[in-house]
């Protein structure tokens, strides 16, 4: 689980949860589950609890409360079924699905399969972004559950957006706050992008 801007909120599976989840979210000291920081400004781990089970409210409460303290939290050695993958979802908000890419597992469309090998010309998430930032009401959050992963290598980074602005000069940080940022997907997902992705001519 990430989150990128402490709004939206980065979750990550393919099983997204809306913005407005984030109201319900207070903070208090965790009790029933560890939380062991990863690094001094992004990230934390969380051991104790069995993700393939429902949450009482405590332990939800504290999962939430470490994820908007740190951003993403990770969760080891847990072994999701995609029915309790979006159970586990579910338990912080409505999931919804990419407007773009189709699932791969059917009757899951909330799930979508990220996949790359040694004959993949691109991998998803290769470029820094925050999930579907695109859209009108950006996910609050995405949940990645990892199945088969490298040795050595290929790892996921993330970034404290929030940090990165506050250390920024007052000059700075004045003129950013004075512009708009538009987030489109019409060049990523446009046909010519798409075929170029795969490696076949912009023109049949």
């Amino acid at each position: 689980m990430s989150n990128p801007t402490h709004s939206p909120l980065r979750l990550s599976t393919g099983a997204y949860v809306t913005t407005a989840e984030q109201s319900r979210w207070s903070h208090k000291a965790p009790r029933l589950i560890e939380i062991v920081p990863l690094t001094p400004t992004i990230g934390a781990e969380i051991a104790g609890v069995d993700l393939s089970q429902p949450l009482s409210d405590d332990v939800r409460q504290e999962i939430q409360d470490a994820l908007l303290n740190h951003q993403v939290v990770f969760f080891r050695g847990q072994h999701l079924s995609p029915e309790a993958l979006k159970a586990f979802g579910r338990q912080f908000g409505q999931l919804t699905t990419h407007p773009i890419q189709p699932t791969r597992i059917e009757g899951h469309p909330e799930i979508r399969v990220v996949h790359a090998d040694e004959n993949s010309r691109t991998v998803t998430g290769e470029v820094w972004h925050s999930d579907l930032s695109c859209a009108a009401e950006p996910p609050m959050g995405s949940i990645l559950h990892a199945i088969e992963v490298p040795p050595y290598g290929a790892d996921t980074l993330f970034a404290n957006q929030a940090l990165a602005f506050a250390t920024l000069s007052p000059g700075m940080q004045r003129m950013l706050r004075g512009l708009d940022a538009v987030h489109s997907a019409r060049d990523a997902y446009s046909p010519k992008m798409q075929r170029m992705l795969r490696g076949l001519d912009a023109v049949h």
